[in-house]
């Protein structure tokens, strides 16, 4: 399948540790990973976003994500499938980088042939950097002056309902509150919650409209609201 996808309307967050993606809604592995091996085949999806093109300091990300189911064939209802997957991203802001890498389990459970109760969880490791040459002080602050750069553990847990035309989402960011070395005493990874959701109007069999929604709450400031719209011909050509 073809998809052409055109950038949407972006709003601002506060407080925000994560990096942001417009195109959440074709790769909801990126943020999900109850998604891992829902699918039967090798899903493999790349992402890069570059904001406020030529600020110095500008945001920079991007994703890779690989998954695959394991026992994909289902015996019975509420017999579990299983799924696997793997995540690389890289986002650079300021003087600030880090690099995460997380290996995501994840078990399928079929209530109804058409309903479905997702479970997933990564677990990985994030590196983050400071860079000083990048920041800039009105006065000298010796606190902003050092390079630091340090590894800590990281999950996610993520929860995934489907039925025919219609999901919902659950995701929890951050689960270990590491803290940020040499940053600041209360400098740490925070909790960030997602909720998402979408529903699939079918139109003679030839076109459907999905409007779907993604949710964020981060630990501080006000909650976000993106909003999705795509359209599909015959599962061969998509506009988003």
């Amino acid at each position: 399948m073809i998809i052409l996808c055109v950038a949407g309307v972006n709003y601002s967050l506060f407080s925000q540790q994560l990096p942001q993606y417009t195109q959440w809604a074709a790769n909801q592995f990126a943020i999900n990973p109850a998604h891992a091996g829902i699918k039967n085949c090798l899903d493999i999806h790349s992402l890069y976003r570059l904001q406020w093109y030529g600020f110095e300091g500008a945001p920079r990300s991007g994703f890779l994500t690989l998954c695959a189911p394991i026992n994909a064939k289902r015996k019975e209802l509420l017999s579990a499938r299983h799924g696997v997957g793997g995540k690389v991203e890289v986002d650079n802001i300021g003087p600030f980088s880090s690099t995460r890498l997380n290996l995501t389990y994840a078990s399928h459970f079929n209530f109804t042939p058409e309903t479905r109760l997702s479970l997933g969880l990564s677990f990985g490791f994030v590196q983050m950097a400071y860079n000083p040459q990048n920041a800039i002080t009105i006065y000298p602050d010796p606190s902003v002056t050092k390079t630091s750069s340090f590894i800590k553990p990281d999950a996610t847990f993520g929860a995934w309902w489907n039925g025919k035309n219609y999901y919902l989402g659950f995701v929890e960011q951050n689960l270990l509150h590491s803290k940020w070395e040499d940053i600041g005493t209360d400098s740490k990874y925070r909790l960030h919650t997602l909720f998402n959701g979408g529903y699939r109007l079918v139109f003679e069999e030839l076109y459907t409209v999905v409007p779907a929604f993604l949710m964020k709450i981060p630990p501080a400031g006000p909650m976000s609201l993106d909003l999705n719209l795509f359209f599909d011909y015959r599962n061969q050509f998509g506009l988003g």
